[in-house]
């Protein structure tokens, strides 16, 4: 299963990477380390991007974190 959805999985990653390059810092754990599962889950589901935000603080009021996307 996992082969079947890898390259999905890589350029994910690479967007990810590419969008914290341009910016030349970044918040690890909120931009990479959180993002990019949240990317693939979200691409997997069909969530628009312009929904990942929603995702992210929802998914934090479920897990009972306070900290919101910025």
């Amino acid at each position: 299963m996992l082969k079947r959805i890898e390259s999905q999985v890589q350029e994910a990653a690479q967007a990810v990477i590419d969008a914290v390059a341009e910016r030349g810092a970044c918040d690890f754990v909120t931009d990479i380390a959180a993002a990019l599962p949240l990317k693939i889950i979200c691409d997997m589901m069909g969530i628009p991007e312009s929904q990942y935000g929603f995702v992210f603080d929802r998914t934090n009021v479920i897990l009972g974190s306070a900290i919101p996307s910025t």
